[in-house]
């Protein structure tokens, strides 16, 4: 999603893309779902009409033929935490809790595949963090770095991923591009191009950030939780330092003592996890201090 600043901002052919698709979700949320008149309710009123209103977006998006799971990521950061977590069981339902649990048939499942197109950096690193996908950062990161490794420019990027006019489909989704555009593990690093995203889209970077750190302290858990004498600290940073882009890491880092509060952990994965260790004690470690820094002080979770 973008703001008035973003806005403001001229923006290149790729950039405008972008700014439509957004723009149209949000028309849709607003104009089709109502949803500005159910974020004015009171806080009593929202919780009694929360069930239907869910019912009431679903229907209208099928019927209107539009991508269920970017309508709902629109409104999954505007919402407080409670509603963010009985928004993410119905999701999980959906989406077909056999299918994120084992994993069944990779990409050819229709959970992947639904999962695979979500816009929303906050829902996408929710629903991952809660499910059994842990290959798919990977598996989506070689589908996208194939094209990045032919950029070399600004507008290398927008003729590769947009067309610029030339007819070529845009990104299936924004978060998966901005993902493997953070990366520099797979045959290219882009600082230019990752300056000129962020400068367009600030807000939808910092939430890119804010799920990069969900995916790599789930993933560092999930190491500490398999390998006795792994240390989730060293995990967290050594993920950092070798996969993502040194001028997001630090800011990466820094969401990890800040926002774990904002990620959303279901008592279902809670429960795959209770034979391997505490989750919730490990989800309160911080990552290691940031350079220059001395220690830290346990997260207030």
């Amino acid at each position: 999603m973008t703001n008035g600043n973003e806005q403001a901002i001229p923006m290149p052919a790729w950039a405008a893309a972008m700014q439509v698709r957004f723009a149209s979700v949000e028309s849709f949320l607003e104009q089709k779902c109502a949803f500005g008149h159910y974020m004015a309710l009171s806080a009593n009123e929202q919780q009694k009409a929360f069930p239907s209103y869910l019912g009431s977006l679903a229907a209208k998006t099928l019927e209107a033929g539009r991508n269920m799971y970017n309508v709902i990521g629109a409104m999954y950061p505007k919402l407080g935490k409670s509603y963010r977590k009985m928004l993410l069981q119905e999701v999980m339902g959906m989406l077909g809790d056999r299918e994120l649990d084992e994993g069944l048939s990779g990409e050819e499942s229709g959970a992947v595949r639904d999962v695979c197109a979500i816009d929303e950096p906050l829902f996408a690193a929710d629903i991952l963090i809660n499910s059994e996908l842990i290959y798919l950062p990977r598996n989506l990161l070689s589908d996208y770095a194939g094209r990045f490794r032919k950029v070399k420019s600004v507008d290398d990027f927008g003729r590769e991923f947009f067309g610029n006019g030339g007819g070529r489909k845009e990104p299936e989704s924004f978060f998966w591009l901005a993902y493997a555009l953070s990366r520099i593990d797979a045959g290219y690093d882009l600082p230019l191009i990752r300056k000129e995203f962020e400068r367009h889209f600030p807000d939808f970077t910092e939430r890119t950030k804010d799920a990069i750190g969900a995916l790599t302290h789930n993933s560092a858990v999930r190491d500490r939780l398999s390998r006795a004498g792994a240390s989730l600290q060293d995990g967290v940073w050594n993920r950092l330092s070798n996969r993502y882009a040194p001028e997001w890491r630090e800011s990466i880092a820094a969401k990890l003592v800040s926002v774990p509060d904002w990620w959303v952990i279901l008592e279902d994965k809670a429960r795959r996890m209770k034979n391997m260790g505490n989750l919730r004690k490990l989800a309160e470690e911080l990552p290691p201090p940031l350079p220059g820094e001395k220690g830290g002080s346990k997260h207030k979770g």
